[in-house]
């Protein structure tokens, strides 16, 4: 994918959830049932220093954040990062307990490098829930993990984690209901603007409407196996745990916990 195709692609969905925040939040108030699977697996059989540190990148309204502090027992040092500015906003009703740390901060990690304040911590956990299918081309998507891997943390034994959701919209009737044909997306006062070669984009990659006319529209890529192993491995990761969770039939989301390789 070119360079140019990607941007388009992040700018649309940068418009899509600065425009749609407050709707679109609503609908996403409760924690995807996959998290209460995932925690058992992160803080088996691990001696985690305490405060519990935290990075979860594309941190919407801040629900994970609120997840957290309701489910783990330990001290938090957690950073939000989101590039909606009025989704940011809504986590400042996080309430913060008096031996855990939060911070929020407006951060667009697909089109910019990862600022230094974050980039010079080190984390036990690593979060990329809903983000991956955002993220516009296979070498952008790989660029991000390699970018996360060192962040690390190596202690204590057995190091950090990251865990991340592959959206399997591709396979729910609902969603494939709402998807625009490429032809027709183009045509559109959005496509036209954006000026998106369709020949540019990659399996996989999609156009998913929101809401009644006039529609609001965002990029969606589904994530094969294959690429998503692949992503996985040539980013330096081994995955330790995966399943399938969430919405109707509990397989709308596939879950990867995935350690940094010893090399």
């Amino acid at each position: 994918m070119k360079p140019a195709t990607a941007d388009a692609l992040n700018r649309l969905n940068r418009r899509f959830y600065d425009e749609a925040a407050a709707e679109f939040s609503a609908s996403r108030a409760r924690p995807w049932p996959g998290w209460s699977r995932l925690m058992p697996i992160l803080l088996q059989d691990r001696s985690f220093a305490s405060p519990l540190r935290v990075l979860d990148l594309g941190c919407g309204n801040g629900r994970f954040a609120r997840f957290l502090q309701q489910n783990t027992e330990t001290a938090l040092d957690y950073t939000g990062a989101d590039a909606s500015e009025p989704l940011i906003r809504e986590c400042s009703t996080v309430p913060t307990p008096d031996e855990s740390h939060f911070r929020f901060e407006k951060c667009d990690f697909i089109e910019a490098a990862i600022p230094p304040p974050i980039a010079r911590r080190r984390y036990d956990l690593i979060a990329l829930f809903g983000v991956m299918h955002h993220i516009p081309g296979f070498d952008t998507r790989l660029a991000l993990l390699r970018t996360l891997a060192p962040l690390l943390a190596r202690q204590p034994s057995p190091g950090g984690r990251i865990a991340l959701t592959f959206w399997r919209f591709a396979h729910a009737p609902r969603f494939a209901r709402r998807t625009v044909p490429w032809n027709e997306f183009v045509a559109t006062p959005t496509g036209r603007e954006l000026g998106i070669d369709p020949d540019d984009l990659e399996e996989g990659d999609a156009i998913l409407r929101w809401g009644p006319p006039p529609h609001r529209y965002r990029y969606c890529h589904h994530l094969s196996p294959d690429e998503q192993t692949a992503l996985l491995e040539r980013a330096g990761l081994r995955a330790t745990a995966q399943f399938e969770s969430d919405g109707e039939g509990g397989h709308l989301n596939r879950y990867a916990v995935a350690a940094r390789e010893c090399r």
